[in-house]
């Protein structure tokens, strides 16, 4: 027999390599490597699917006397949102202190059940709780990303239940961040403890998920809440920086609520300042509070709304602004003002963020109850916007309504549909592939910017990089579109610019206005630039009274119209035409001027500083406004350019309008330091891990924890052993496996191999996961990295051997079959002999006694004595034979112990014993007639003395030397013959020897 290497079997970790943990992956994922240490003792069962959640669970008890359980995790501490951890499930009053190891961040999506339990989650490299993660059913509920020292784990080991703040660890700088999105509900408290804490409202099935508990215990360098997400009776917060705020998801779900339990803390708070918008879901709250809701138009803190965020709508992933729809709540309108009902009244900054990547499209059939108003916003009056950037990023807009009452207007723009006495300042709008406006009503109106403007109030706008803007009414009335603007009426509108229009086109049953800027204006415009304008068209389907007006910056303006510091440039080849209307009016700079007095006077309104620049080619229908044109400040100056001076004509164009204050963009910057910090901003940071951080004694005692056990295998069970190897599975099997085939029963009794297997297992488990942790989510001091990396390369060391050692046991057990099969062989042909010779020794030992009595005759007396030889032959024969079976035997016992010499013990099977027969002793009595009937009469009695001697002599060649013994000593044979192997001795009857006498042959 191959004798079994000492790294391969039981001594030492090896043990360990028999298994492979259960290695969960999202969404299943389930913590890993938990095993209990400090002296404390538990079970840790599943994964296992339960049928009453739906969800991949694992079951951790603790049965540690006093109730305080620490368990660290090699694999770390984390729960896909389709799984469940429960603690003490049908217990209460325990306290489970969890330590995640490795360099990830522990991510809770599914469910922790803390059972009525306390339960402290620690993990220096974040932890952090999704949108779908609930923590329910505990008594107190901790999650930090503080290092232990010793003494936090003594002071957790004589932690009261009902007093879980005493166990307060400490928090280093750059440790990890604490999250939550998701559900934390607690009888008692909830303590987040970390660098920084971000508390940000979020959903799932369709309600809010908030923190809900007596008292909220919230620890940070930095502290950033959205007090929408709690429900507490009692706030404590230490940190030195951070921003209590309100989102509007917060705000949509309780518009009233006043948050005084936040009154004492002593942080910035704007809760009491604006409502924040973060995200798209904050944005889809915003929106649809703000059309349905009474109570959440009503109630807003500082008549005020802020962007905290850049915000994408995700036109290119196919989402639609006007029917925008998110998992679990369901879809909504985003246009913010979509009735008159619901008009845009406060103030609303976009502190420099963005929102983007947004597509408008109102002709979707899912919409039935179509909108009038169509923008980011669609309605406002007496509202203020400032400090936005929108990139449509290519998404358009798309509006059509069919069928409307005759008095109901039709609108549309980039930005807003219509706004009435509303500021507008430093924005920007760009990248909108197109505007398309059709409907049926008095007026269509559609803008790059709005689609209508009643007194406006506009300053430093960029509009950039539109395509088509169309706008189309099925019905009698007019239809307005403009680059900016499809009506302007009233207002001041002032450092505007706008860059790469493609084209303007309106269509109308009876009246059609387009303009490079508006359609048709009355108000006050200056420092208004048009770059790279491109064709502008109007046409009107009834001939008899239909009217066109169409002009380079307004298709028609009205009087008490003032003008100034304007600028356009066309390039090569644009046109501007009209057509099947009964008028036409085509003019450089304006279609039609409705009413008198523009000019010079200032009562009716003021045109100077007028510049228009195109190809000398183009536009040469453009005269209309003709009357206007001049070479003075107070006139339309006209600049054309040909091939040979265009590059000199567009420089003039552009030192023209450097002369505009701030001319080509806004100044939107966002906040040099934000009002808070966003979840996913939280989530993106990386902890930085000290010495402390990677618990180096801890992990290498649970290395160690293997080592020193007694193991055993029972020669009897081979078969079971292997059965039961092949179907090891999980937790419990492993356990039963250690506990009944290896470990050693006669070291320990069965409550003790139970506890030992179950520690055994756990640590097994921690090493196989913490071999295959990474680092991807954290940093390293100085020499830190090289630590972890050098435990992951002990644990991995004993991991990458795993399979072959676990095969090299299993083959080992496996060519124990074949010998321990051979030595029950031998032993059952020994059993076998050992019966015959027992029937031989009767058989000799009658003989003897018929002998003894003289109850034979003479030809008995012979044919007993060839008989008794026979005997004799045949049992020498069978002690030959178990004395080569049991040489064989000895010889495979020999093998198997060697085989596995200092590593283990193998119990069962051994060689068994030959039988050892006693035989009677054959006396010579000269006082009897040994075979003479001659009462006494010796003449004849030489024949039986003469068969008797023969006899003798026969036995004793045979077997050695013989004893011979009386019947009623054969007791005294029996007892003491293995101290007289291998003789027969012959004694007279007046001799006082009485030896015993026994045939031997071992």
């Amino acid at each position: 027999m191959k004798k079994l290497a000492n790294h391969i079997i039981l001594s030492g970790v090896t043990v360990s390599m028999l298994f492979s943990p259960l290695m969960a992956i999202d969404p299943n994922k389930l913590p890993s490597g938990g095993k209990f240490t400090h002296g404390t003792s538990g079970s840790i069962s599943g994964p296992y699917f339960d049928k009453n959640t739906g969800k991949n669970t694992i079951d951790i008890t603790g049965k540690t006397q006093g109730g305080n359980h620490v368990i660290q995790w090699g694999g770390g501490f984390s729960i896909g949102k389709d799984a469940q951890v429960n603690f003490g499930k049908g217990q209460s009053g325990q306290n489970y202190l969890n330590i995640a190891h490795g360099a990830s961040k522990s991510t809770i999506e599914g469910v922790l059940n803390a059972g009525g339990n306390n339960v402290f989650l620690i993990n220096p490299n974040g932890v952090i709780i999704e949108k779908s993660g609930s923590i329910i059913n505990a008594k107190n509920f901790m999650a930090s990303t503080a290092t232990l020292s010793d003494d936090d784990f003594n002071t957790f080991k004589n932690l009261s239940f009902e007093n879980p703040q005493a166990f307060s660890p400490k928090i280093k700088p750059n440790s990890g961040n604490v999250v939550n999105l998701g559900k934390i509900n607690a009888t008692n408290s909830i303590t987040l403890q970390g660098n920084k804490i971000v508390l940000e409202a979020d959903f799932d099935k369709g309600s809010l998920n908030k923190i809900e508990a007596n008292e909220l215990n919230l620890k940070g360098n930095e502290v950033y809440a959205d007090v929408g997400t709690t429900k507490v009776e009692k706030v404590n917060i230490e940190a030195n920086n951070g921003t209590l705020y309100l989102s509007a998801t917060g705000y949509y779900y309780d518009p009233k609520r006043k948050y005084d339990e936040f009154n004492n803390v002593k942080l910035d708070k704007t809760y009491n300042q604006y409502i924040s918008i973060g995200s798209d879901l904050d944005w889809w709250h915003f929106a649809k509070g703000w059309n349905e809701k009474d109570d959440f138009r009503n109630n807003v803190v500082g008549d005020t709304f802020k962007l905290t965020n850049d915000i994408d709508f995700g036109a290119s992933e196919g989402k639609n602004y006007a029917n925008y729809c998110i998992d679990g709540l369901g879809c909504t309108s985003m246009i913010v003002g979509r009735t008159s009902d619901s008009a845009f009244k406060k103030t609303f900054d976009g502190q420099g963020y963005t929102l983007s990547n947004i597509n408008i499209d109102t002709t979707v059939g899912e919409i039935k109850d179509k909108p009038l108003h169509v923008g980011i916003f669609g309605l406002a009056n007496g509202a203020s916007f400032s400090n936005i950037n929108i990139d449509y990023m290519n998404g358009g807009i798309r509006h059509k309504v069919d069928e409307t009452d005759k008095d109901e207007d039709i609108y549309a723009g980039g930005f807003i549909g219509s706004a009435s006495n509303s500021k507008f300042y430093n924005m920007s709008l760009k990248n909108i592939s197109n505007i398309y406006v059709e409907g049926s009503g008095d007026y269509v109106l559609a803008g790059g910017f709005a689609g209508e403007i009643k007194n406006g109030d506009f300053d430093r706008i960029l509009i950039q990089d539109i395509g088509d803007i169309f706008g189309n009414l099925n019905s009698i009335g007019i239809a307005y579109a403009g680059g900016f603007a499809g009506f302007v009426n009233g207002g001041m509108y002032k450092n505007i610019s706008m860059q790469n229009v493609k084209s303007i086109k309106v269509k109308s049953s009876d009246e059609a206005r387009a303009g490079g800027f508006a359609g048709s204006v009355n108000g006050t415009f200056s420092d208004i630039y048009l770059d790279k304008l491109g064709a502008i068209s109007a046409s009107s389907e009834v001939s008899e009274w239909g009217s066109t007006n169409i002009g380079g910056f307004f298709g028609s303006v009205t009087s008490g119209t003032s003008v100034d510091k304007i600028y356009i440039y066309f390039d090569e080849g644009v046109e501007f035409t009209s057509q099947g209307a009964k008028e036409n009016n085509i003019g450089k700079f304006v279609g039609r001027v409705i009413g008198s007095g523009i000019g010079s006077g200032i009562g009716s309104g003021i045109f100077s500083n007028i510049h228009i620049y195109h190809h000398e080619n183009d536009l040469n229908n453009a005269t209309a406004d003709k009357s206007y044109w001049g070479n003075t400040y107070d006139k339309i100056q006209i600049h054309t350019y040909n091939n040979n001076n265009k590059d000199e004509t567009y420089k003039d164009f552009e030192n023209k309008i450097n002369s505009i204050k701030d001319p080509s963009s806004p100044s939107i910057t966002k906040p040099t330091e934000k009002d808070y910090l966003s979840a996913q901003e939280a989530k993106e940071q990386q902890a930085t891990l000290t010495q402390d951080d990677l618990y180096e004694s801890i992990v290498k005692d649970i290395f160690n924890s293997l080592n020193e056990h007694s193991y055993a295998i029972d020669l009897n069970t081979l078969q079971a052993f292997l059965e039961a190897y092949d179907k090891l599975s999980d937790t419990k099997s492993k356990e039963d496996f250690l506990a009944n085939f290896l470990l050693d029963k006669s070291k320990y009794s069965e409550k003790e191999r139970e506890n030992l297997a179950r520690s055994l297992v756990q640590s097994m488990d921690f090493i196989l996961v913490y071999s295959k942790n990474d680092a991807k989510d954290s940093k390293f001091e100085s020499g830190v990295e090289a630590t972890f990396e050098n435990l992951k390369d002990e644990a991995g060391k004993k991991h990458s051997d795993a399979k072959e050692q676990g095969k090299a046991l299993r083959a080992y057990v496996e060519s124990l079959i074949n010998p321990v099969n051979s030595i029950k062989n031998n032993n059952g042909n020994i059993a076998g002999n050992n019966t015959e010779i027992k029937g031989l020794q009767d058989e000799y030992n009658s003989l003897v006694n018929s002998i003894n009595k003289g109850l034979l005759d003479e030809n008995e007396l012979l044919i007993a004595q060839k008989r008794l030889g026979e005997i004799v032959a045949n049992i020498e024969d069978l002690l030959g034979e178990n004395k080569e079976l049991k040489t064989t035997n000895d010889i495979l016992l020999a093998q198997i112990e060697s085989s596995h010499k200092d590593n283990f013990r193998t119990y069962g099977v051994s060689s068994s014993i030959s039988e050892t027969p006693t035989l009677s002793a054959v006396i010579l009595n000269p006082g009897t007639n040994n075979g003479n009937d001659n009462n006494g009469d010796t003449s004849n009695g030489s024949d039986a003395s003469q068969v008797v001697s023969s006899l003798q002599k026969q036995n004793s060649d045979k077997l050695g030397n013989a004893a011979v013994v009386e019947e009623e000593e054969k007791n005294e044979v029996d007892e003491t013959s293995l101290m007289q192997k291998g003789k027969i001795c012959i004694v007279s009857d007046n001799s006082k020897t009485m030896n015993p006498c026994i045939v031997g042959g071992l």
